[in-house]
């Protein structure tokens, strides 16, 4: 039977990210700098690229005897990409104990479970979290104003800036 979900707020997702991002000295200076390896071997997580089979999976995670995990991210994605799942998939693994995780190329409108998508979501909340650190995105915010910018100096997609701005409250009409 699979784990109930639980609600994590925003806020505590924010502090999760914050307290391992300090505990695994992630927390650089650098906006950009966070490496996603260090954060996976932080957890005994090993990190593999693949060809998968079929090919609209982008990543997968495994767990291993004796505690940790694999975490396959497909070798067609982008350096970006690759780097926004391996985030991805550590979250799923801090989040949502000890399940096993099989992403596929699909918007979060496709899911048809509410469970899943919730999963999904939480997961990707934690992951631009870790890669975007809200003090640094903060102020490169206020620096830049620009989406491209942004997803350029944090080396993420436009689309994971856009949803961290969106997340922080930081698009605001004006």
């Amino acid at each position: 039977m699979p784990a109930a979900i639980r609600y994590i707020s925003p806020r505590t997702i924010e502090e999760i990210a914050r307290n391992i991002g300090s505990d695994a000295k992630l927390n650089k200076d650098e906006p950009g700098a966070i490496d996603v390896i260090q954060l996976a071997q932080f957890f005994n997580c090993d990190v593999e690229t693949v060809e998968f089979e079929p090919s609209d999976i982008s990543a997968k995670i495994q767990h291993k005897k004796g505690g940790g995990c694999l975490i396959q991210v497909s070798n067609s994605d982008s350096p970006k990409r690759q780097r926004f799942s391996i985030a991805h998939e550590v979250s799923h693994y801090i989040l949502h104990d000890g399940e096993e995780f099989v992403e596929y190329r699909k918007p979060l409108s496709d899911y048809d479970n509410a469970d899943e998508l919730y999963k999904e979501v939480q997961a990707n909340m934690l992951a631009s979290a870790l890669l975007m650190p809200k003090k640094l995105v903060t102020t490169a915010w206020e620096n830049t104003k620009d989406i491209d910018d942004l997803a350029e100096i944090f080396n993420v997609s436009k689309a994971t800036a856009y949803y961290r701005l969106d997340n922080l409250g930081l698009l605001v009409s004006e």
